[in-house]
């Protein structure tokens, strides 16, 4: 117990390769002169951040506002039920909550504190951080255990939320700059795969049922369902969690690099008629000709937006994959790999290829549905076949918990297929859907976070499902729903797409 409230409230350790956390003396990798560096430290010393309040992406916080943050969410959940009184209260509100504003307007967000003038010195906020793990962990294993790991799930709750955030923090990684990124011994994929993954496969997908979320614990489950944590957006009523979902075709492998290289070279970017109206005055404004998972090669331009390659050997050749613990690698080579894009990109895509992106019942359908039983919705992973509560296998089911740190060839993962099928479709990035992230029918608020769901159910926000590679194993379950901006490209989120016109009765939500 101690030991897992260790690894709340601040950047957990992590041995790339595997999901455990490991102590923080232990390497994770190697910097750029050789010395031994914890994932923490590729974030508050010299070796990654010439200055402190670096800001990688300008619709999130600086680095360091995370190392504050996350001992602050620890903080603010815990004290109270601990009993334990506030030593640094202005960095309790400092830190309370990040920043996800409105991508077509920045100066609309959700509420949020102040954004300072100059943040606090990352050795004050290092110090605030260490002081509240050494209150917690001075409480010892009954009080804590007695507080925060009963039935509301506070203990889980903090350690999900941290392992969320190292996920933001690598995607910010990922738009470091080339020459200042720092570099570590992690485990890449294989370049290719025997298989031609670029050849379009259907598998087609019977009419069923679909699960969306699950019950409360409350709501008769047994003891072991009682067990797993689960945030709010993930629970709702028994009776409107079912969807009926008519049956459709949908590609086997997701989108690779290669395939959605070749939309770019036909002119894709600058066909309006591909875009929906909001996507397309999103890529104008902001001239997006690419995706922000790719960097264009020096010689090819000097800034993103500039001499764009246009045929299809040209962007192969003349653009990088980036990477958040790799520098930027030729994407010539990773042509085989899911594209990471915005829903968007992915939207127009789609509409090229006379197809369309699936929505968050449909992807459940394909995932978790039973091809002998269509009626079956316990929403069981097939790694949960021969034992429900078994769980998904990093490097076996797929590519997440730090794997690979880069996406690998679609196909790489067979063990994960779906009963129908469907491949990749855990792993290397979360899976866009084109369902607005709303309430399941019976929604309720968490007493403990009450706005970490509500605030962007806004219609601006789209379900994500999956895992990507940089997602810890703990959060890999059927109910689990990410979120983000349909026009916000940093996040590590691949597509797959669907075809004929169905109509989805999804009724689940309120």
């Amino acid at each position: 117990m101690v030991a897992r409230t260790v690894a709340c409230s601040y950047l957990i350790p992590y041995r790339f390769g595997s999901s455990t956390p490991q102590s923080e003396a232990e390497p994770v990798g190697r910097g750029n002169e050789g010395e031994q560096c914890t994932l923490e430290t590729l974030y508050t010393t010299g070796n990654s951040l010439e200055e402190p309040g670096f800001l990688p992406i300008d619709l999130r916080h600086p680095f360091l506002f995370y190392i504050g943050h996350l001992a602050a969410f620890a903080w603010n959940k815990a004290a109270p039920l601990l009993r334990l009184e506030p030593f640094r209260p202005e960095f309790d509100v400092l830190f309370e909550r990040g920043i996800d504003p409105d991508v077509d307007d920045p100066a609309k967000c959700h509420d949020h504190p102040d954004v300072p003038d100059a943040w606090p010195a990352v050795e004050q906020i290092l110090a605030y951080r260490d002081r509240v793990r050494a209150a917690i962990l001075a409480c010892g294993k009954e009080r804590v255990t007695s507080a925060l790991d009963g039935p509301d799930g506070i203990l889980d709750m903090l350690l999900e939320h941290d392992l969320m955030h190292i996920e933001t923090l690598y995607y910010m990684l990922a738009q470091y700059e080339r020459e200042r990124k720092p570099y570590v011994d992690a485990r890449a994929p294989a370049p290719r795969v025997g298989a031609d993954t670029q050849e379009w496969n259907f598998v087609h997908i019977p009419t069923g049922a679909a699960a969306l979320g699950r019950t409360r614990p409350s709501d008769g489950l047994d003891a072991q369902a009682k067990r797993q944590f689960g945030w709010d957006n993930e629970f709702g009523d028994e009776s409107g969690l079912v969807v009926h979902v008519h049956d459709f075709r949908v590609a086997q492998h997701p989108v690779t690099v290669r395939q959605f290289a070749a939309f770019i070279a036909s002119g894709g970017y600058k066909d309006a008629n591909l875009w929906r109206d909001a996507d397309w005055q999103w890529r104008k404004k902001q001239g997006v000709e690419y995706p922000a998972s790719w960097r264009q090669k020096a010689d090819f331009g000097s800034g993103r937006y500039e001499s764009t390659p246009s045929s299809l050997d040209q962007i192969l050749k003349g653009f990088e994959l980036v990477g958040a613990l790799h520098r930027s690698r030729d994407l010539e080579a990773f042509q085989d790999v899911p594209v990471f894009c915005s829903l968007a990109e992915a939207r127009a895509f789609a509409k090229w290829k006379q197809c369309r992106l699936p929505t968050e019942g449909e992807w459940q359908r394909m995932a978790y549905g039973r091809r002998a039983d269509a009626s079956k919705v316990d929403a069981l992973a097939v790694w949960q076949r021969t034992r429900e509560d078994a769980s998904a296998t990093p490097g076996v089911h797929g590519n997440f918990g730090f794997h690979c740190t880069l996406p690998c060839p679609v196909g790489s993962f067979p063990a994960g297929d779906s009963d129908f099928g469907v491949s990749g479709l855990i792993g290397d990035g979360w899976e866009l859907t084109d369902s607005e992230f709303m309430p399941l029918r019976g929604f309720s608020p968490s007493p403990h976070y009450p706005n970490y769901s509500a605030d962007f159910f806004d219609g601006k926000h789209f379900v994500l499902k999956g895992a990507s590679w940089a997602t810890d194993a703990k959060l890999v379950r059927p109910s689990f729903r990410n979120w983000y901006q349909f026009n916000y490209p940093f996040v590590f989120a691949k597509f797959r797409l669907v075809m004929d016109k169905v109509h989805v009765h999804e009724d689940a939500t309120s």
